[in-house]
């Protein structure tokens, strides 16, 4: 079975003292992930090895309090 290597994206911003803005996004190239050669796997992925989601994004704000 073939590995995978996946790329991942993410930066952050401090706004002021409290506040930080970010943002990170998951499986940048949208890899497909590699069939597993087993019986029990979900849709000839095995969810534990590979990334199943594809690319995700997040952005956020970070307050102290």
């Amino acid at each position: 079975m073939k590995g995978a290597t996946y790329v991942d994206l993410g930066g952050a911003y401090n706004v002021s003292g409290s506040v930080t803005a970010y943002f990170k996004v998951d499986n940048l190239l949208n890899k497909s992930p590699e069939p597993a050669p087993q019986s029990t796997v979900y849709y000839g992925v095995n969810p534990y090895l590979y990334d199943v989601l594809g690319r995700m994004y997040r952005v956020g704000l970070r307050m102290a309090f």
